[in-house]
């Protein structure tokens, strides 16, 4: 399968390939909205896992540009390039929540779910 992550710490791109890589998925990765936009734009996906915090920043702001929360008002616009299955995996919950009240306003059903990192890491 091909999976997406927006995603900017190293630590959790490496957590990534070590678990999706041994399943045999082919990952494309992402850490700004503007090249995951063009990404997603390029080429089709079965999964996208989502942070929502990037630039190194663990409280982002969803009105800055370069949050999860952009990524989906944009997903939301393009449903043609939205997979049905969207995990919401970032650890800032207020922000979680933004994301996930855009992507349930997108006009394709999708199936979102929403697991921190940390469990997310602690369930394999």
């Amino acid at each position: 399968m091909n999976v997406f992550i927006l995603e900017d710490s190293s630590f959790r791109i490496e957590f990534f390939k070590a678990w999706l890589e041994k399943e045999g998925h082919s990952l494309s990765f992402s850490k700004d909205v503007e090249e995951a936009q063009r990404i997603l734009s390029q080429k089709k996906f079965d999964y996208i896992f989502l942070d929502h915090d990037l630039d190194d920043d663990p409280f982002g702001k969803y009105e800055e540009e370069n949050t999860g929360y952009q990524l989906c008002k944009w997903l939301r616009e393009h449903p043609s390039f939205t997979p049905s299955q969207v995990i919401v995996h970032t650890m800032n919950g207020a922000g979680a929540e933004n994301m996930m009240k855009e992507l349930r306003q997108c006009p394709k059903k999708l199936d979102i779910k929403r697991v921190p990192f940390d469990i997310l890491r602690n369930q394999l």
